[in-house]
């Protein structure tokens, strides 16, 4: 393919006749690649920029050479396939993506549209071709498309993962239900990513005693989830002892969690049910930043919220002590715990449930049996936000005294 074949006149006559001044100062102005073959797929005349493309100093320079003197062999036979069909079939390619490949290894991509050239009298004599460069271009695309598929494999790790941690964390939290004979207890945890922030535990349970921790790590997702790992792990250990009070429980998490959780903190209530005799029981109480326990009064059928004084979050280290607050409990007397997620809901018009509400709905329904009362007040919840509930991780625990 490199022999030197007679080069077609008529096209460079065609540029230096009918083109003028007006066809010369494209050619030397325009960015793009333009270029004018003979019948066989050799250079006529060319823009500017080719010739800077190719290295050379003048026109006289590329006349009579092809694509196979810049490219490599198999670039070249293709595009000289390719054109002398188009001669043949009188066809043409429009803006399509091509790959060239360089002696020296290089490889660009540029975007060429290809042409039957022809004169006034309909004959064809050669090839109208305009390309540009649009490696950079391409580079970037592979360079997205090389971060999507690594994007995607990290997505699908961290999901399985995500996945892991769910199971886990639903195995453990809160783990078996309290079986003890003066109370029934029920619990609904509504998680708004696919690892909850909120933790529920019950680290004692025995025929005079029962001890939880309802709590909200701040923030969701993977670090809020290991996080109440932890916690209920430190609950599960103090409140063990019989001796610890709820109040003795929050300040040990406090300690134990200060710096530990990154720009974040742990609110909770802690809970001690205990029985002094037959007749009677109680319970004591202290809270960190939790929305008050809500207690259903049996004798009176009324609401009474039960609010305790806390110094602050827990893990930040600026909690010297809690407020403990003992109530002295009747059969048929139901509290009522519950993580921000509900008193904070908002409704389409962005107002808050609120306590007093959250109070309001629990007395409507604080006679029924404790999974009753946690399914009557989701669907409320439900209701209240217009179809928009969880906002937040939600825990609902209920505790019906027998």
């Amino acid at each position: 393919m490199n022999e030197k074949l007679p080069i077609n006149k008529s096209i460079r006559e065609l540029g230096d006749a009918r083109a003028g001044l007006l066809f010369r100062a494209l050619l030397e102005q325009t960015q793009d690649q333009v270029y004018f073959k003979d019948l066989n797929s050799k250079f006529v005349w060319v823009s500017d920029v080719m010739l800077s493309k190719y290295k050379l100093e003048s026109m006289d320079d590329l006349l009579g050479k092809s694509d196979f003197d810049f490219f490599s062999r198999e670039h070249a036979q293709k595009t000289f396939e390719e054109e002398q069909r188009l001669i043949r079939d009188d066809e043409r390619l429009v803006n399509y993506v091509e790959k060239e490949i360089w002696p020296d290894g290089r490889i660009t991509y540029v975007t060429s549209t290809k042409v039957p050239l022809r004169l006034d009298s309909g004959e064809i004599v050669g090839i109208l071709g305009i390309t540009r460069d649009i490696t950079d271009e391409v580079k970037i695309q592979h360079q997205l498309e090389e971060s999507r598929a690594l994007l995607l494999k990290r997505n699908a790790i961290m999901e399985e993962d995500l996945q892991s941690a769910r199971t886990v964390q639903r195995m453990t939290i809160p783990g078996l239900l309290p079986d003890v004979p003066f109370a029934d207890v029920a619990v609904s945890i509504t998680s708004l990513n696919e690892v909850c922030g909120d933790l529920v535990t019950f680290p004692l349970q025995n025929d005079r005693r029962m001890s939880l921790v309802l709590g909200d790590i701040s923030g969701h997702g993977v670090t809020a989830g290991l996080f109440t790992m932890l916690a209920k792990h430190l609950a599960d250990f103090y409140l063990k002892n019989e001796s610890c009070g709820p109040d003795e429980a929050l300040f040990v998490l406090d300690r134990h969690l200060e710096g530990l959780i990154p720009e974040g903190f742990l609110t909770a209530v802690a809970g001690v049910f205990y029985r002094k005799n037959e007749d009677e029981l109680y319970v004591s109480l202290a809270s960190s930043c939790q929305p008050p326990v809500l207690w259903y009064r049996s004798q009176t059928q009324e609401v009474e919220i039960v609010k305790m004084r806390g110094e602050g979050a827990l893990g930040l280290g600026i909690c010297d002590s809690f407020e403990c607050r003992s109530l002295r409990l009747s059969r048929g007397d139901c509290l009522l715990f519950a993580t921000d997620g509900a008193t904070e809901l908002e409704n389409p018009d962005g107002v808050q449930l609120g306590v007093a509400k959250w109070a309001e709905l629990f007395r409507g329904v604080g006679a029924l049996d404790t999974e009753e009362i946690i399914r009557r007040l989701l669907t409320e919840l439900e209701r209240f936000s217009g179809g928009r509930f969880p906002q937040d991780d939600t825990t609902l625990l209920a505790v019906r005294i027998k």
